[in-house]
């Protein structure tokens, strides 16, 4: 996932993503640090738990990061009105002066935009899977062939992106939540795909919930429906 964090010393503890190599488990944080576990499916867990933490709290933050990226916005106006002082000034210094202050404050604008406006779209997916975990990570008989082709097709992709990590998963059991199974789809995994992708299939599992009767319906008005 993305670097959420402002403050230097969150960024300590801040999980970016690990990869399993040789026996370990490799974290790597927000501040360019490692930190290194022995590779067990119950580090694994705990690491992913931690991640979870960080998500739902940063998503409690997203006002904060949404107003530091209006914060770009405002730095690139600054810097257009100071455009004024280029063409105002005859002083020489005051020329120069103003298209420096120009030139930082658009370099400071756009990169704020730019930067937070990539957090929040990741916060936003990490969020989404969250919603959907259970779904995604079960093969419920409902569940359509296209939306079993797409979960089979991101698989592919997260295999391809990270073959250390999922190496020993088998597709054919995605492990619900419940289990004390490392899911498939996770925090981790889902950092290899995007959010439109990710964003496909919810909306495919959306309408195989839609067009599943046992959702809605109770059994005894399944039944009349089915002797019609």
């Amino acid at each position: 996932m993305k670097d959420y964090t402002i403050d230097k010393e969150l960024k300590k503890t801040f999980i970016l993503n690990y990869e399993i190599k040789e026996g370990k488990i490799i974290v790597f944080l927000a501040s360019k640090e490692k930190y290194i576990l022995p590779d067990t499916r119950e580090n694994e867990l705990t690491v992913l738990k931690a991640m979870k933490k960080q998500v739902k709290h940063y998503l409690k933050r997203k006002e904060t990061m949404e107003r530091f990226q209006m914060f770009g916005g405002k730095c690139i106006l600054v810097g257009l009105l100071a455009c004024v002082g280029i063409f105002s000034f005859t002083n020489p210094i005051y020329v120069m002066a103003s298209f420096v202050f120009f030139l930082l404050a658009q370099i400071i604008g756009i990169g704020s935009i730019i930067e937070f406006t990539k957090e929040l779209k990741d916060l936003e997916k990490n969020e989404l899977f969250l919603e959907y975990e259970k779904q995604i990570n079960t093969n419920e008989e409902y569940q359509s062939e296209k939306t079993r082709n797409k979960k089979q097709q991101l698989v592919e992709k997260i295999n391809q992106a990270m073959p250390k990590t999922i190496e020993t998963y088998v597709e054919e059991r995605l492990a619900p939540i419940e289990s004390p199974e490392v899911p498939l789809f996770n925090l981790n995994t889902i950092d290899k795909i995007s959010y439109k992708e990710l964003k496909e299939l919810t909306d495919l599992i959306d309408l195989d919930e839609k067009f599943h009767p046992a959702v809605d319906l109770p059994k005894e008005l399944i039944k009349r429906q089915k002797n019609k």
